[in-house]
């Protein structure tokens, strides 16, 4: 079964645990919109690479100039990965074969982690 969001899916490990079906595994979690998180997370450190060097450069009396070279240093294996098998799943609860008193599943998902690195060197005036 696919779900679109988190909550879905705790309602879902829910109800499987009232009829009693308590062997579930979620194979597969994923944020849809990630490669444009990674572009927008890629340009605030395009420009805080620019705002360090400026700061750099000030006491200099020197001015940074156009970028002369960029490169990505992301982990791209990684990133495309995302998070395969339950790592980003907890779920707490108690079977009722081996708990007189019912107690329904704490689904909780955890926040993917997005990282970019960039390498930046530019001109100095």
């Amino acid at each position: 079964m696919i779900v679109q969001d988190a909550l879905t899916a705790g309602k879902v490990i829910i109800a499987l645990e009232k009829i009693e079906v308590s062997n579930v595994d979620i194979e597969k979690i994923e944020f849809s919109e990630v490669d444009e998180l990674r572009l927008a997370l890629k340009s605030k450190a395009i420009i805080k690479a620019r705002q360090h060097a400026e700061s750099m450069c000030s006491p200099l009396n020197q001015k940074v100039g156009n970028a002369i070279f960029i490169s990505d240093l992301s982990d791209n294996y990684r990133a495309n990965q995302m998070h395969e098998g339950v790592a980003g799943v907890q779920i707490r609860g108690y079977s009722p074969k081996y708990d007189k008193e019912f107690k329904p599943a704490d689904v909780q998902f955890e926040k993917i982690k997005v990282e970019s690195t960039v390498n930046v060197k530019f001109k100095i005036e």
